[in-house]
């Protein structure tokens, strides 16, 4: 995974009419948003850390979340055994899963596709 730049966003994250919420990154703890654009109601993270696991959590109930992802390949051409990075994001809402995206990082070279979503609760 070092040798991928990780991009995932949080661009609606809503409550009642069009109320704004925000975003924490709860797992790993070490890690913060690159950027947060309150009035926007946007959260961006990129990075180059090597975690198993990234867990983002509303700090209030939500009706509606948009996020995206995607992965851009920064390393060395790999050897020929190298497995592109893969992603399941699972989308939560009262403590149980609602919906379930897959991503699969372009072979190297390949321009990168962004994984877009919005889901409705």
């Amino acid at each position: 995974m070092e040798q991928y730049l990780i991009n995932f966003g949080v661009h609606s994250l809503y409550q009642g009419q069009s109320g704004f919420v925000s975003a924490t990154i709860i797992q790993p703890g070490n890690l913060e948003w690159t950027q947060v654009i309150n009035e926007a109601n946007t959260f961006n993270l990129s990075t180059t850390a090597n975690f198993p696991e990234l867990v983002v959590e509303s700090e209030e109930p939500v009706h509606t979340l948009g996020f995206i992802f995607n992965v851009v390949h920064t390393g060395d051409i790999p050897a020929e055994d190298f497995e592109n990075l893969r992603a399941t994001i699972r989308v939560f809402g009262d403590n149980a899963e609602v919906q379930t995206f897959q991503y699969a990082a372009r072979s190297v070279g390949e321009v990168s596709e962004v994984l877009s979503e919005v889901v409705r609760f």
